[in-house]
């Protein structure tokens, strides 16, 4: 405060504390370099601070590396190493980590796939108020992964989770008011929430979106908009944008 930002200056200083063994530091200095945020971008680098400071136990650089196991980035995609630090993270409360590894037994990556504890690992974190794991509670309840399907339930922690910001749970909003699961139907209401995940930056939304303004769904037809959200999508890598479009 009273210091105008400076990323470089703070990159710096939070290298040398990182440098000095300082556990926090050296996870910081991880985002740091993967967001590429006063530093040029480096996803090996990355890598080697969260590795630093997940190897002395820091349950967020645990995290961290995990995620880039599973994405690949900065190392060799590794499914079964993502576990292995999604794991630890979790054992210490990390409520990412927690919902990491119950998609993880939910798709099969890195362990045998196993629904109930996919539901288990994502209820939990879930109960610890991460909106994330809020919207693959939807996920759960609306495909029958580890608990019977319930289109209420899938609809209150879809909504529950949009509310809170996440773009995937606003389409999947958006979808239950569309196609009337949970709900009653209402095109408005699927259009609004549709926007906000687009707008959100969600490609799925977007091409949702999209849809409903090519075909006047709970809107005014509007081809250019509907043009414009398809080719957003589209650049985005969604396959239904591209076709759409």
């Amino acid at each position: 405060e009273g210091v105008e930002q400076n990323d470089k200056e703070a990159a710096r200083w939070i290298l040398l504390a990182a440098e000095q063994n300082d556990i926090s530091s050296q996870s910081i200095m991880g985002i740091i370099y993967h967001n590429g945020v006063g530093v040029e971008q480096n996803d090996e680098e990355a890598v080697k601070w969260w590795r630093l400071a997940a190897e002395r136990g820091d349950a967020d650089a645990q995290y961290y590396l995990g995620c880039a196991y599973a994405n690949g980035d900065g190392v060799e995609q590794n499914y079964e190493e993502a576990v292995k630090w999604y794991a630890l993270a979790a054992d210490q409360g990390n409520v990412a980590a927690i919902t990491n590894l119950g998609v993880c037994y939910k798709l099969g990556d890195g362990v045998v796939a196993d629904s109930v504890k996919a539901f288990d690992y994502i209820q939990l974190a879930a109960k610890k108020g991460y909106p994330v794991a809020w919207n693959e509670m939807g996920d759960c309840f609306f495909y029958g992964i580890g608990v019977l399907p319930n289109s209420d339930e899938a609809f209150y922690w879809y909504k529950k989770s949009a509310q809170a910001g996440n773009s995937r749970a606003m389409c999947n909003l958006g979808v239950c008011y569309q196609y009337e699961i949970g709900c009653q139907k209402n095109l408005e209401q699927a259009v609004y929430w549709y926007k906000q995940s687009a707008d959100a930056g969600n490609s799925r939304g977007m091409c949702n979106l999209a849809f409903c303004l090519e075909f006047g769904e709970g809107c005014d037809v509007d081809f250019k908009e509907a043009f414009y959200w398809y080719k957003q999508s589209a650049e985005a890598g969604n396959e239904r944008g591209m076709t759409n479009l």
